[in-house]
């Protein structure tokens, strides 16, 4: 399905090895050719991306396999909504 969505649909619900997913197409564009400079430029940032998206997931992953710390973060959100405050702390940030 995804290969045939075009600028503005949402996907299916996608199940990945890193849990669940929604996607929108927000817009395409012409690949055409690009210069082997330009291609090294787009390979380097995406394998940075990735990188760094890697090490935020180390990182937080022995955070997020606590129990204790998750219930405590679940529990402060529903804290917050109950006094109106998600809201305001979202807008402040």
């Amino acid at each position: 399905r995804i290969a045939t969505m075009k600028p503005g649909d949402i996907s299916d619900l996608i199940r990945s090895e890193h849990g669940y997913h929604v996607i929108q197409f927000i817009s395409a564009e012409d690949a055409g050719n690009v210069t082997l400079d330009q291609a090294r430029d787009r390979i380097k940032s995406m394998l940075g991306k990735a990188k760094r998206e890697e090490a935020v997931d180390a990182y937080c992953q022995p955070i997020l396999s606590n129990e204790a710390s998750v219930l405590v973060f679940l529990d402060l959100e529903k804290n917050l909504a109950g006094l109106g405050l998600k809201k305001d702390a979202a807008a402040a940030s």
